[in-house]
């Protein structure tokens, strides 16, 4: 699965694109979900920073939340616990998510 990370600040070409092991997102969030340090293992896995997508696995440990079962149960921790800046809805889960 690829990883892409678009930041206009990060390179001259604004944009990050890495290969992870998983073959879905869910797979990818569920081997993260319980991480001691997820800011580290983010920065290892991704290649550096996702600006606050390590928010997801800091709620996931400090509440106790349970693994996604599903891409719609991952969608809906998704919306309810990871920090995005903004009113819109940026999360998108798409048929290729549940793979």
């Amino acid at each position: 699965m690829y990883f892409v990370s678009r930041w206009r600040e990060e390179s001259p070409f604004s944009k990050r694109v890495v290969t992870v092991p998983d073959a879905t997102v869910l797979g990818w969030f569920r081997r993260g979900w319980n991480r001691d340090d997820p800011e580290a293992w983010i920065d290892r896995e991704l290649g550096g920073d996702v600006y606050g997508l390590d928010s997801i696995f800091e709620k996931a440990r400090k509440r106790n939340l349970p693994l996604p079962e599903s891409a719609d149960e991952l969608r809906e921790l998704l919306h309810e616990h990871l920090w995005v800046e903004g009113d819109d809805d940026f999360i998108r889960l798409g048929a290729a998510a549940r793979r």
